[in-house]
């Protein structure tokens, strides 16, 4: 059965390509749940992502703004994904602007901060009004939704490889 995928676009502003880009970069690479429709990042705006990552063209342009992205895109895209790894993992007030107006435009927000913005009300309200949901990656699930050992991990009989870094920047 295929799985249809969402469209996105990915705001990556000054980071696409570098070590604090990494979320973006990856989504560029390869996503089993969205088809990246454009970066948004206005220091390499006009440019090919796959290009900008020696990957070769992806056909996936970048834009200067979210307003220049809705403009020349032929659709406005499912979602909004936060896409980079600020230091401070914090939102800065030009970008909690931009994710307000993204929901606007009826995207959902897919956020991979440590800074969850469902629990941000602000965010919540515009979510409601506009028909979005807001997806924290990072949040863990709810205790109810966990379970305990099964032990069915035993009947995986595929070779596992321990992936290890030493830097949370690495992208393990």
């Amino acid at each position: 059965m295929a799985t249809i995928k969402k469209t996105a676009l990915v705001y990556c502003e000054n980071q696409f390509g570098l070590v604090d880009g990494k979320t973006a970069t990856g989504l560029v690479r390869h996503s089993e749940i969205y088809t990246i429709v454009g970066i948004i990042d206005s220091s390499l705006a006009g440019k090919d992502a796959g290009e900008e990552l020696g990957d070769g063209k992806k056909y996936i342009p970048i834009f200067a703004s979210l307003a220049d992205a809705l403009n020349h895109l032929s659709v406005v895209p499912d979602c909004y994904i936060y896409g980079k790894a600020p230091l401070d993992a914090c939102l800065s007030p030009d970008e909690r602007i931009l994710i307000l107006e993204a929901m606007e435009k009826g995207m959902d927000i897919i956020n991979g901060l440590h800074q969850f913005f469902s629990d941000d009300q602000e965010f919540v309200a515009m979510a409601t009004r506009s028909n979005v949901e807001i997806k924290d990656i990072r949040k863990p699930p709810q205790l109810k939704d966990l379970h305990v050992f099964t032990g069915q991990i035993s009947a995986v009989n595929i070779p596992v490889i321990a992936m290890l870094g030493t830097d949370c920047a690495c992208g393990k």
